[in-house]
């Protein structure tokens, strides 16, 4: 996706409700659908543009939910992306990994995401 496009989706005031809609339509998900399934993974990384709880809270969503969609997006990309929402979503990031519900590279996404920002806000590491 271009970069311009993605900002210019992400400024929008009705961005998490058109992308929410297109993640819970399942058609999007297959290789066959609208996009060859690549309209999840552009959504997982407009998010972290909007870098608000609604859009926080539709990505670990999608990690909840999708674990098995997003493949190796999950190990490789989607810590980065819950790095980017910042420092005010440590402790929302926390409790996702604490949740023994979710699938273990769910949670171990999340670890990795807390594991970098407790490198780039040193006064959350815990001692």
């Amino acid at each position: 996706m271009n970069k311009q496009l993605a900002q210019e989706i992400a400024k929008r005031d009705d961005a998490i409700f058109h992308l929410r809609k297109l993640i819970q339509n399942g058609k999007y998900w297959r290789t066959s659908g609208p996009g060859e399934s690549w309209s999840p993974i552009h959504v997982i990384h407009i998010l972290p543009l909007i870098r608000n709880k609604a859009a926080f809270e539709l990505l670990l969503d999608i990690i909840r939910y999708h674990e098995d969609d997003l493949n190796y997006w999950l190990t490789e990309d989607v810590p980065s992306l819950l790095v980017a929402f910042g420092e005010v979503f440590i402790e929302p990031l926390k409790e996702f990994t604490e949740d023994e519900t979710l699938e273990a590279f769910a949670r171990s996404t999340a670890t990795e995401a807390l594991g970098a920002l407790g490198i780039i806000f040193p006064q959350h590491q815990m001692t």
